[in-house]
This record gives C-alpha cells, sequence and structure tokens, in this order.
C-alpha cells in the first residue's frame, strides 16, 4: 500500500530554507550515513549517481530518529507523497509489497562529471541532466551485506562483455540496523537511468563514472504546502515555534498545523 502522506526530520534551520526556498535538498549516496547502502565493491561503485531525500511512513514519532536527526531539538514534517510531480505519478508495481513511482520536475538539473568517459552514442549517461524524481520507494532490509549488493551488476546474456548495473537497487536497500526508520525516499539518477550498461573493461579499470556535484535542491510545489503539519522535538524551544507561525502566515499558508512531540525529556 502506498501511503498518502510522509515525514521527513530535519533541523528548525533546515526547516525555514526549505519553506523560503521552495526545495529540498537530495544527497549524493556515497556521502549519507550509512556507509554499506548501495555499496558494491572498488571496482563498481555507482552510488555516486544516485541522490536521496528521506522520509518516513511512521505516524508515531520515534526518540531515535529526533536524537539521530534533530538533536531533539528539529522538527518533523508531514507532506502530501505528490509534492514533486508536476502532472500524475506514474506507478508501477514492483512487487507485493512495494512500487515505482515516477514524478516529472518543471525544470532539468544539470549534473557535472569529474571525468568524460567514452560512452556509446546511445548510451543515457550522454545527457548529464536530471528531470525525473523516483519514489517514494519504500526501503527494504537485509541482515546481510552480501543480500545488499544481490542483483546490482548481472552479466548481459546477449553480450558476455557488457554487465548491466541496475541503479534502482542502490539506495533501496539498507542493513537491518536501520530499519527502526521505517524509511522511504525520493531518488534522482544521473541522467534519469535506473539501469545501465557498462563494458566490463570500463568497470575492471576502476574508470567508473565519477561526478562532482554533492547534492541537489529540487524544487516542490507550493500547493503541497497547505494544510502542513509541523511537529517540534521534545526539547524545542517555543520562540521557534511561535516563529514558524508567523513565516506561514507571511507565506500565505492558509491551512497549517503546529504542534509539539508529547515525549518528555529532562
Amino acid at each position: 500500500m502506498i501511503p498518502s502522506h510522509l515525514y521527513h526530520y530535519t533541523s528548525f534551520e533546515t526547516l525555514k530554507l526549505i519553506l523560503q526556498n521552495q526545495t529540498f535538498r537530495f544527497s549524493r549516496l556515497d556521502e549519507m550515513n550509512d556507509p554499506l547502502e548501495g555499496y558494491y565493491d572498488e571496482d563498481s561503485d555507482y552510488r555516486n549517481l544516485v541522490f536521496s531525500s528521506s522520509w518516513t511512513a511512521e505516524h508515531r514519532d520515534e526518540l531515535p530518529m529526533w536524537k539521530i536527526y534533530t538533536d531533539l531539538k528539529g522538527v518533523r514534517i508531514k507532506l502530501p507523497i505528490d509534492l514533486f510531480s508536476t502532472t500524475n505519478m506514474e506507478v508501477k508495481k514492483l512487487s507485493d509489497s512495494n512500487f515505482q513511482i515516477t514524478s516529472k520536475l518543471k525544470s532539468k538539473y544539470q549534473i557535472e562529471l569529474d571525468v568524460n568517459l567514452p560512452y556509446d552514442d546511445d548510451s543515457p549517461m550522454k545527457e548529464s541532466y536530471i528531470d525525473t524524481v523516483y519514489g517514494p520507494t519504500k526501503v527494504e532490509y537485509h541482515e546481510s551485506f552480501s543480500k545488499l549488493k544481490n542483483g546490482i551488476i548481472t552479466i548481459d546474456n546477449k553480450t558476455k562483455n557488457f554487465l548491466n548495473v541496475n541503479l534502482n537497487i542502490i539506495g533501496q536497500r539498507k542493513i537491518d540496523s536501520w530499519s527502526f526508520e521505517k524509511e522511504y525516499r525520493y531518488r534522482l539518477f544521473y541522467s534519469n537511468a535506473i539501469k545501465l550498461i557498462a563494458h566490463k573493461d570500463l568497470i575492471e579499470s576502476k574508470a567508473g563514472p565519477k561526478i562532482s556535484t554533492r547534492y541537489l535542491d529540487i524544487k516542490f510545489k507550493k500547493e503541497s504546502l497547505e494544510n502542513i503539519e509541523i511537529l517540534f522535538g521534545p526539547k524545542t524551544d517555543k520562540k521557534n515555534m511561535i516563529e514558524l507561525t508567523a513565516l506561514f502566515k507571511k507565506m500565505g499558508v492558509a491551512s497549517f498545523e503546529v504542534t509539539k512531540s508529547k515525549i518528555r525529556i529532562n
């Protein structure tokens, strides 16, 4: 079942930037807090081609989430899942419990390569921009690293010299010690390519595609802010709640809810 809304934990200062710029930041996967996710090996590391924004579907606010992502003083944002889509989201069923959802963006976001590699003319790697958001996708949790990497790279059946790289798996699996997050993700793929075909020599020579872009700030629909719910952390300063209410009114957001977590900490 696809949730209608998701929750995002962040600091109060970041929330103000989100509202003022009308963007959410997507970070490159190889710079996120879990060093194992999406990692295959030193010769075949494609994490730098995937950007991610992390959310959760868990309605109850959790103490570990407050501590890790806000140091107990931040906020949790509740928004509808179609906040990035300019048209109707396309939904494709992947399994009984997971779906591939795509949303077109208003703008194209350019990506910078560190090294220009010799790709075939019909390769999706030729186009260095992103204009599609994939997700939200439910993260799968596994107990072993081998299961995390299973299926990322496979030999092409037609020609043994080429490998299929399934970028859609990268950022969709995490080790089960992170399962408390109950995470969903929006993801961006370099050149909108969730699957790549790479020559074996390219991988074995350790000359894989490397990009210098570390993050992308993606615009969301302003109308998504109507009926937004903001939950403040257990150690929030009441001044922040007053400041946020004033900011919503200044922005012309007619309907919103600002409350504080019921978790108590001395």
